[in-house]
C-alpha cells in the first residue's frame, strides 16, 4: 500500500524503488521544528494470523493491531532547537536490517543504490507506536490515536528507535547510527506529529500515551530505560482518582436509593468518561499555554554546560 503526499509524485515513484536524493525532499513544514519530507512511508500490510486458529483465537487476533513493513527507505529531515541533542539531520528508516547501508562507521552513504534484501536479513516490522487494544484506544481518543491516522510518519521513526535503540541519520553525506534514549524517541515522535499535522493538542495527547508505555513496553529489548514518565503518570492517576471520586460521590448522594444494575453501569461509564475528559482538559491547557517539553529544560542545561 503506497501512501502519497502529492499525486504529482506518483509517476516519478511508481517505476523505481531507488533511494531518493536529498533534493527530492520537496515539502517543508515548520512549527516547533522544521521538517522536510516528500512522501509518507510506503507500507506493506502483513497478514493477520487468523487462519487455522480456534474460534476464540481468531476473535482475539482479529482485534489486534495491524503490522507493516516498508517497501522502500523512508526519509525525513528534521532540524530545530527543540530536538533532542544530536538528532538533527536526515533520518533514514530502512525496510530491512538494523542499519541503513553505510550506517556502520562513517563511510559515504550511497543514495543511488538500493538496499539489498537477503535471506539473512529480516524485514523491519512497524505497528504504529505499539498502541495496545487499538479499537478501544481509538474509541476513547475519538479516533486520534490510530496507527494509520495522524501518527503514521512519526510512528515509523518511533518504532525503529524502539527496535534498535538508535536512528540512522545522514549528515554531510555520511550516515551514522545515533543512539537515542527512550524519552528522546518519545519527544521526536511528538515533534514530528505536531509539525506535520499542526496540532499541539493531538501531538501532546499522543506523547502522553507513548510515555505511559514506559511501564509495559520494552525499548531496544530492555525495560524501564531513559527518564520515567512522571508527568504522564501523575496525569493518568490524578484523572482516574478524580473521576472515581466524582462518580462515587454522585452515586452516594443522588443514587443511594437506586440499586438498579443499569444505573450502576451508567455511573461507571460516566466515571470513565470523566477520566477521559479530565485528561483532555489538562492537555488542552498544556497545549494552549505551550508548556515546555518534559525534557527541554534538561537539554538546555546540558547545552549550556
Amino acid at each position: 500500500m503506497a501512501i502519497k503526499l502529492e499525486d504529482s509524485l506518483e509517476s516519478d515513484l511508481a517505476h523505481s524503488a531507488k533511494v531518493q536524493p536529498e533534493t527530492a525532499l520537496l515539502k517543508e513544514y515548520s512549527a516547533e521544528i522544521t521538517l522536510r519530507i516528500s512522501e509518507l512511508p510506503v507500507l506493506k500490510p502483513r497478514v493477520l494470523p487468523t487462519r487455522s486458529r480456534s474460534a476464540l483465537r481468531r476473535f482475539i487476533e482479529a482485534g489486534q493491531r495491524r503490522t507493516f513493513t516498508l517497501s522502500k527507505n523512508f526519509y525525513i529531515e528534521v532540524e530545530g532547537e527543540a530536538l533532542p541533542a544530536g538528532l538533527e539531520g536526515r533520518i533514514v528508516i530502512p525496510p530491512v536490517g538494523n542499519t541503513a547501508s553505510a550506517a556502520k562507521g562513517e563511510e559515504p552513504f550511497d543514495e543511488n543504490k538500493d538496499l539489498e534484501h537477503s535471506d539473512e536479513v529480516q524485514a523491519n516490522v512497524f505497528d504504529g507506536a505499539s498502541i495496545p487494544f487499538p479499537w478501544l484506544v481509538s474509541y476513547l481518543s475519538f479516533g486520534v490515536l490510530r496507527p494509520l491516522g495522524i501518527l503514521l510518519s512519526a510512528s515509523v521513526v518511533h518504532d525503529f528507535a524502539f527496535q534498535f535503540g538508535y536512528l540512522p541519520i545522514i549528515k554531510n553525506g555520511k550516515c551514522k547510527q545515533v543512539p537515542v534514549q527512550r524519552h528522546e524517541a518519545d519527544e521526536i515522535f511528538r515533534l514530528i506529529t505536531q509539525t506535520l499535522n499542526g496540532s499541539n493538542f493531538f501531538s501532546r495527547l499522543a506523547w502522553h500515551a507513548v510515555r505511559l508505555g514506559w511501564w509495559a513496553i520494552k525499548y531496544a529489548g530492555q525495560r524501564f530505560t531513559g527518564e520515567p514518565p512522571v508527568r504522564s503518570t501523575i496525569l493518568a492517576l490524578a484523572s482516574i482518582a478524580g473521576a472515581c471520586a466524582i462518580g462515587f460521590g454522585v452515586r452516594k448522594i443522588w443514587l443511594a436509593e437506586l440499586q438498579s444494575n443499569l444505573i450502576v453501569t451508567i455511573v461507571l461509564l460516566g466515571t470513565l468518561g470523566i477520566a477521559v475528559g479530565l485528561v483532555y482538559l489538562w492537555i488542552a491547557i498544556e497545549s494552549h499555554f505551550r508548556l515546555p517539553g518534559y525534557y527541554k529544560d534538561t537539554s538546555e542545561s546540558d547545552n549550556a554546560s
